[in-house]
């Protein structure tokens, strides 16, 4: 988030959880309640369960925010990446700003710096002032706005049905050699973009959270996207070169957007061996493995892989259940997993219920919600004439002053979703 500066990361905020764990059991947790799956499940993944509730701690934030772009061409991308690395590392808490680059239509290649000035707009108006005096930028679009003008401004290229793969990485400190290997290596087939952390964020402690990686300036992430299935090697490919090439300036990754590598590798740190001990007491049998996955402490991919049949587990008796992968889009295709048939399976399966919820589903519900409300309105005019007739006749022809008898307010009721 650009306001994480201020407001820290989205794991600091979370105050408890509502977690489905590999037993089938329904846990609320918290610092107070089960404190090391709670510790756990902010940064450690999809490793410990299914959340189905969270609990934020909020803050008040003006909506409308100094924010937007700044693009040049990406031939001065050097020279304004160069000036950011020593810039940025003076910049407060209230003013994020994140490169990317790209090519962008109508543009071309390009060189993009996001914005968000969380304060007074005149004070990030000044701060802002010397990045905008580098180079000639195409396109200045920073201003006061709506801040979900920003938060969904990229919704649009990963919308549903567009194939997509990416990597991620971190990066401690700005160096000559990044800046170089930024602008050498550029593919305009690889969008690469940013998550700046700074600030509120770094004065987290190390180990406060699952969440290691306090001292990064910055996550870069590397995105491809296309639609014709014929280009999925080629992409994949293309994703995993840029990120080669500029491995050598990062360390460790964010893991949900992290699928071909090992949990181990450079990553959790000193939390890794905590995190595998909270893996084997709530998920001995690794059901929750098709991820970056942290391995139960004591137990091995292989004895993972020979206890349990592909694709199926045992809960408690209930039944055998079938395990899909529910891999959300093509780009996890080449996600290393135990068992490729379940895999294949889930995802057919998951095609199909997309299918059967736009076809079926969807309309079924629409047209529930409708004749229920439909149906709320008449009953919320039947109370009305009710209690109307209640008070005519609570008026007596003789009285020289009309008694008027209120009738109470009907109870709250629940609207019941009936199964066509």
């Amino acid at each position: 988030s650009a306001a994480s500066d201020v407001y820290k990361r989205q794991v600091d905020n979370v105050t408890g959880s509502r977690i489905v764990t590999a037993d089938g059991r329904a846990r609320w947790i918290n610092a107070d309640e089960e404190p090391e799956l709670f510790w756990a499940i902010r940064g450690g993944g999809g490793n410990f369960g299914v959340v189905t509730d969270f609990e934020y701690r909020l803050h008040p934030f003006d909506r409308n925010v100094l924010s937007g772009n700044i693009v040049w061409p990406i031939e001065q991308a050097r020279d304004v990446l160069e000036f950011y690395a020593e810039w940025s590392a003076g910049l407060s808490d209230e003013l994020y700003v994140g490169p990317s680059r790209g090519r962008l239509p109508e543009i071309g290649d390009a060189l993009i710096m996001e914005v968000v000035y969380n304060g007074d707009p005149a004070a990030g108006e000044k701060e802002l002032a010397p990045l905008r005096a580098i180079g000639k930028p195409l396109a200045d679009g920073v201003q006061v706005q709506d801040y979900m003008i920003m938060q969904t401004s990229a919704d649009a290229m990963m919308a549903h049905g567009v194939r997509s793969y990416a990597k991620n990485g971190m990066v401690k400190d700005w160096s000559q050699g990044l800046v170089d290997t930024m602008i050498d290596a550029y593919d305009p087939r690889v969008f690469l973009t940013n998550h700046v952390a700074g600030g509120a964020v770094k004065r987290v402690g190390e180990t406060d959270t699952a969440f290691p990686h306090r001292n990064a300036e910055l996550m870069l992430v590397f995105v491809t996207g296309w639609m014709d299935p014929a280009m999925d090697q080629e992409m994949i490919a293309a994703t995993r070169a840029q990120y080669a090439a500029i491995e050598p300036y990062m360390g460790g990754y964010y893991d949900n957007i992290e699928y071909d590598r090992d949990a181990k590798t450079r990553n959790f740190g000193p939390a890794y061996t905590r995190l595998a001990k909270i893996k084997a007491q709530y998920d001995p049998g690794n059901l929750f493995r098709l991820n970056s996955n942290i391995e139960p402490a004591g137990c091995s991919a292989a004895q993972v892989e020979a206890e349990l049949p592909p694709g199926l587990v045992d809960h408690d008796g209930g039944g055998v259940r079938q395990v899909e992968a529910a891999v959300a889009g093509s780009h996890r295709q080449s996600q290393p997993l135990f068992f490729g048939q379940a895999v294949e399976h889930g995802l057919r399966q998951a095609a199909r219920f997309r299918a059967h919820q736009e076809r079926i589903a969807l309309p079924v519900a629409r047209r529930v919600v409708t004749r229920n409300a439909a149906r709320t309105q008449r009953e919320d005019a039947r109370i009305a004439d009710g209690r109307q007739r209640i008070v005519e006749r609570a008026v007596r022809p003789d009285a020289r002053e009309l008694a008027v008898v209120e009738a109470r307010p009907p109870e709250p009721r629940l609207i019941q979703l009936e199964a066509e």
